[in-house]
């Protein structure tokens, strides 16, 4: 608190600040990002960037559930509970459809709903933000991940649970898959490319499964890597990309409490601070 020329001026933690003048509250507030624990962001068709901001639990966190935050170049605009019809302050994922729509999926445990807050999927469409329609077919509402695949389809992470895919508003695919989790399958990222889906988990590794063969209900699908570091259990995948190199060859990263690594012509390798890189070769580094 401070007065100055007769003004009681009050600096907030993170709200920016508020001054009383003649009887009037007037609040100034830098134009910036609402947070900086980014857990995921977008790009949404009129090229403005999109982040959201959660954690894994229950709860309020005063680093980490804070909404989302949108760049357009210029100005940041924040969207949350207070000031918004969104579900959640603790959005911990963020995507964008083929229709340029913007997905923002909430994780929630007990006592989130302590804060009014929400489970499930909100949709920012054109200025309207709603319900994602077919809510009630997802196997699970606390949300770990939002992936397009090749066709358009959103792949939609349930934790615990499996994934669900989305083909406009409406899911038409639910799957499982193997797992080291006591509750059951525990997605956590993916990427899809054009004949597999790579979903790393909360703490069983790194699953690999064929997409000709995902219907079949059938766990010899799913493969785990040859290397340790991502097979082992209590793994957590951090998060996945998929791009090409220069030869259009398909390259998957892989991020993890045991490192950076890359698959590329089924040959892994891997990424540290001490060394270039590494070749997985002969059952060994």
């Amino acid at each position: 608190l401070e007065f100055i020329n007769g003004e009681l001026i009050i600096a907030t933690w993170g709200d920016g600040i508020d001054i009383l003048k003649n009887g009037e509250w007037k609040h100034f507030e830098k134009n910036t990002i609402g947070t900086n624990t980014i857990t995921k962001m977008t790009i949404d068709k009129n090229h403005n960037l999109w982040i959201c901001d959660g954690h894994l639990g229950d709860g309020n966190a005063p680093r980490g559930t804070m909404g989302v935050s949108k760049f357009d170049g210029e100005n940041w605009t924040i969207y949350n509970t207070a000031n918004s019809s969104i579900n959640s302050d603790n959005i911990f994922r963020i995507a964008t459809d083929k229709d340029g729509r913007i997905w923002c999926g909430a994780w929630y445990e007990p006592p989130t709903s302590d804060f009014d807050w929400n489970n499930g999927i909100t949709i920012f469409d054109d200025g309207k933000i709603e319900s994602f329609a077919d809510q009630n077919s997802l196997i699970n509402s606390t949300i770990s991940f939002l992936q397009n695949d090749t066709l358009g389809r959103m792949w939609i992470g349930s934790y615990p649970g499996g994934v669900n895919i989305v083909d406009g508003n409406e899911v038409v695919n639910t799957f499982a898959f193997p797992t080291e989790h006591f509750h059951g399958p525990d997605p956590l990222c993916a990427v899809i490319s054009e004949s597999k889906a790579y979903i790393g988990t909360y703490e069983s590794g790194l699953r690999i499964g064929s997409l000709a063969t995902l219907n079949c209900r059938d766990d010899s699908i799913w493969t785990q890597p040859e290397i340790p570091e991502l097979r082992d259990k209590k793994i957590q995948i951090y998060d996945l990309a998929l791009c090409k190199d220069r030869s259009g060859s398909e390259m998957l990263w892989v991020a993890s409490p045991k490192g950076l690594f890359m698959l590329t012509k089924n040959i892994w390798y891997k990424y540290d601070i001490d060394y270039k890189r590494k070749k997985y070769y002969n059952n060994k580094w």
